[in-house]
């Protein structure tokens, strides 16, 4: 299980690609590697935010699978708008997510509740677990 951040700075690692002018994506500095779909070869978990034009900042995560030494994006998850990802790992091909989500009486401007999801790669989609 790894988790790390790029060492040359989260400002190096953003990747920006606009589709249209009113879509934008951001490659977010945390990287999950480790086995996820069971055959040896260390995947990797990356997040994103996607921000359609209003005020939302939608996380999701994908999965990428190691195929024969090439990046194949397997299954894109979302995880909200404006949540967090923390810190996560990836174990015996179950990836654990630590996220900052809503609270009840929070704005959407500020996840302030701690809280840990599981998820697995199943037939090629990622599926969180009970």
């Amino acid at each position: 299980m790894t988790s790390k951040r790029n060492e040359r700075g989260s400002a190096a690692l953003e990747a920006v690609i606009a589709i249209p002018a009113f879509l934008l994506f951001v490659a977010l500095d945390l990287v999950l590697f480790g086995d996820i779909d069971g055959d040896g070869a260390e995947d990797a978990i990356v997040f994103l935010t996607t921000q359609s034009g209003g005020t939302g900042h939608f996380a999701e995560l994908a999965a990428v699978l190691n195929q024969n030494g090439n990046a194949n994006n397997a299954s894109m998850l979302s995880l909200g708008d404006r949540d967090v990802v923390e810190a996560g790992g990836i174990q015996a091909g179950v990836i654990t997510l630590n996220l900052r989500v809503h609270g009840p009486n929070d704005g959407l401007c500020c996840p302030s509740q701690s809280a840990t999801f599981t998820y697995r790669l199943d037939n090629q989609q990622i599926v969180q677990l009970p």
